[in-house]
């Protein structure tokens, strides 16, 4: 390999002005302790184009260097920089400097980051060289792209900073600035126009200071309309105003996320829980991009009451519920406030419910159906959907009904059997009513386990209770707000007495918002 095609072993150095004397003493301590070059923008020869030089050393760095601040995140010039060394696929060096949220381009490629604001120099180089030796590794295995030729086609423009508000310092650069241009009326009118044209869509203040000078001029050219302009400038200011607006609740709304992530690393796990959900419901749309909750959030496993287990599927991206849902674990869902909480239903289902003033299942209080461990019935399919849409906040698994293909396979694998056990049918292998047997109520969902197992060792996929699909029957589709007349129930019920029922690939179907004694439901978990 040759120059061109080897990068050299240059570290490029990306950051935001702020942070020029930590990466002034960064600078010195690569060339103290380490055998490699480095490289920022001070080194930009006089007069060159200072956005082509920085495109260029980042082509042909060996590694680039981003030094993270929130000042960082805001300058969309190392912005800039950044997503042009991910574009060109070059080995990222990630520094947290002061605790920000973590770029999402950086995110995406879960590279993980070296937090660097409490470490001395020295500490600082380690992490790099070991950063490096992993960058090592990723270039002779061919991770990394070699070509270091000048590649002016693939780069950026150069990026444009958006409108905010000055700091007190650049204030009194923008009074200089709109000083300069104005003094004495001496500046000609096709300058200002000039200058105005550049400033309003990157600085209004100085654009409606500009603006306002040349209104006071007589030699305006007959084009340019000052009212209309003055419109426009009008309708910029005030979608400045409410991004500003916007950017200051994001920061309050950030300061406060951030002392609320301090609140629960101490607090009792209920307390902490609470916590974060009251944060959620009061900013839905800044969410918890910490992920707080999953340190307190419940399994299904440990959440559910046995028995409870999962399935998974080989071959397939999904895990099937070993047993259909009990009484004693719908019981979880009633307890969470299940039939009082809207946004755990779908639409079509809340209206139901509050036609109906739903509270629990129909046979609920029932003794012949409400065993802990007899499978909850007298549910409709809105209320089975919003047990799994409870089950998936709770736990952060990805809950629902299954599909219809998913039921079938899970109850038959690949070699076409008629029942979950194998081709010759059984009335002893589950709970039905097919003559001698003669079944009069639910049973525990464990009582036919090892006799009418399916391939895969899930329980009661024959008998006991027909147990709700997502599908829609007539479409055959799985969208939980579709308007479908009917719902697909699979595998037979304890009342049944004809043996095609009980078949892997029997189809039935029901009303969504109806319910019965011989219906229930089990889960799926995508993968």
């Amino acid at each position: 390999m040759n120059a061109l095609t080897t990068p050299n072993k240059t570290l490029f150095l990306s950051y935001s002005r702020r942070q020029t004397t930590w990466c002034n003493d960064l600078y010195t301590a690569i060339d103290t302790y380490t055998h490699f070059y480095r490289w920022r923008d001070n080194k930009i020869p006089e007069s060159a184009d200072w956005w082509d030089s920085i495109c260029l050393n980042i082509e042909g760095c060996y590694a680039f260097v981003a030094i993270l601040s929130q000042d960082y995140l805001d300058s969309v010039y190392c912005m800039g920089e950044l997503e042009y060394a991910l574009k060109l696929n070059k080995p990222i060096i990630a520094l947290m400097l002061h605790d920000v949220d973590y770029p999402q381009q950086l995110n995406e490629q879960r590279l993980q980051f070296a937090r660097v604001n409490d470490l001395q120099m020295p500490q600082v180089i380690n992490k790099i060289l070991s950063a490096c030796n992993q960058i090592t590794l990723g270039y002779m295995q061919d991770a990394y792209s070699t070509d270091i030729h000048p590649r002016q086609h693939l780069r950026p423009r150069v990026p444009t900073p958006k409108a905010s508000t000055p700091t007190p310092e650049e204030d009194a650069i923008l009074n200089k600035q709109i000083d300069e241009v104005t003094v004495h009326g001496q500046i000609p009118t096709r300058d200002l126009m000039r200058r105005y044209n550049e400033e309003k869509n990157r600085n209004i203040r100085l654009a409606r200071d500009l603006l306002d000078k040349i209104a006071q001029r007589q030699d305006v050219p007959i084009f340019f309309d000052v009212d209309e302009e003055n419109k426009e400038l009008s309708v910029a200011e005030k979608r400045f105003a409410e991004e500003e607006r916007q950017r200051q609740r994001i920061k309050q709304v950030s300061g406060e996320y951030d002392d609320l992530a301090h609140y629960v690393s101490t607090a009792r796990p209920q307390s902490a829980m609470k916590a974060i959900k009251r944060f959620i419901e009061a900013y839905p749309e800044f969410g918890d991009p910490q992920d707080l909750m999953a340190k307190f959030r419940p399994t299904s496993k440990s959440l559910m009451p046995a028995p409870f287990d999962w399935i998974e599927i080989p071959g397939k991206s999904y895990s099937i519920a070993k047993y259909p849902i009990t009484n004693a674990q719908f019981a979880k869902f009633i307890e969470a406030g299940g039939y009082s909480t809207e946004r755990w239903w779908t639409q079509a289902g809340w209206a139901q419910r509050e036609k109906g003033s739903l509270t629990e299942p129909r046979y609920w209080t029932d003794s012949k159906w409400n065993g802990a461990e007899q499978p909850v019935v007298g549910v409709s399919w809105f209320e089975a959907v919003a047990f799994c849409l409870w089950l998936s906040e709770t736990t952060g698994e990805n809950i629902m009904l299954p599909t219809e293909d998913q039921w079938q396979y899970a109850a038959q694998g690949d070699d076409g059997r008629d029942y979950p056990w194998g081709n010759d049918w059984d009335c002893k292998r589950c709970n039905n009513s097919v003559k001698p047997c003669n079944s009069k109520v639910t049973t525990p969902v464990r009582h036919y386990e090892g006799k009418g197992d399916s391939p895969f060792g899930v329980v009661d996929m024959a008998g006991n209770v027909w147990e709700w699909c997502l599908t829609d029957y007539d479409n055959e589709t799985n969208d939980i707000n579709s308007d479908a007349t009917d719902r697909v129930l699979r595998g037979g019920s304890w009342y049944d007495d004809i043996t095609g029922y009980f078949r892997c690939d029997c189809r039935n179907q029901y009303y969504p918002r109806l319910t019965n004694g011989d219906r229930g439901f089990r889960l799926s978990r995508f993968n």
